[in-house]
């Protein structure tokens, strides 16, 4: 049933140093496979990022910043694509960054809409993905179907 999900908080545990021992909440978690390993890879920065984006309410999904559609066009309301910084991510590129995916993801209570034009891929790993976002460092928010 599309469009009548609903968001959960799962526990994934700490990140681990080089990616081992999974901890238990995040192996029988209901998330993908590949998702799990590469939220259990995923550093500590990292996922203290997510949670500060998304602190007021979801604005960026985990999985469409780190593995984005290659058939989604990033483009916000007013057709601005997404600002891309190399070097440190200062404060004025984080609110940059942050208002852009604002002005993306405008209803909280669906997943993204990265997420929403995935369940259609071919690709059977984007069709796969799970809509969510850090909400601690050892906790996701996840929208479930």
């Amino acid at each position: 049933m599309r469009g009548n999900g609903k968001w959960e908080i799962f526990e994934v545990g700490e990140a681990t140093r080089n990616g081992y021992g999974m901890p238990a909440s995040l192996s029988q978690s209901p998330l993908p496979e590949w998702v799990k390993e590469h939220v259990h890879k995923e550093g500590v920065k990292a996922r203290e990022l997510s949670v500060r984006y998304n602190e007021e309410r979801p604005v960026m999904c985990w999985l469409s910043k780190y593995f984005p559609s290659k058939t989604w066009v990033k483009k916000d309301a007013e057709g601005k694509t997404e600002p891309r910084y190399r070097g440190i991510l200062t404060d004025q590129k984080f609110l940059e960054t942050k208002a852009w995916w604002e002005g993306v993801w405008i209803d909280a209570g669906k997943q993204c809409p990265q997420c929403e034009h995935k369940k259609d891929s071919e690709d059977e790993k984007e069709r796969t993905g799970c809509c969510f976002y850090f909400v601690t460092k050892e906790e996701i928010m996840i929208y479930i179907e």
